[in-house]
């Protein structure tokens, strides 16, 4: 239910969609970096692992300021 209620009141906002744009560069930035058809499997799972965590950290900013915005709607 959290889920749909995230997806109805925020995903779909422009700065839910900026949000998104923002982790998609990010870590198609970080896979540019490994280099091509010579991958090496180490580099390529620093990478993998990079990714996540800039998804986390983005993940961690939008609950922030979700719940921000819910509070001062119930609030208001």
């Amino acid at each position: 239910m959290l889920k749909e209620i995230y997806t109805r009141l925020y995903s779909e906002t422009e700065q839910g969609k900026q949000s998104w744009s923002e982790v998609s560069a990010r870590t198609a930035d970080l896979l540019r970096q490994c280099g091509g058809d010579g991958v090496d499997v180490c580099k390529l799972e620093e990478a993998l692992t990079a990714a996540g965590e800039a998804g986390m950290e983005q993940g961690f900013i939008l609950g922030a300021r979700f719940i921000i915005e819910l509070i001062t709607e119930a609030i208001i």
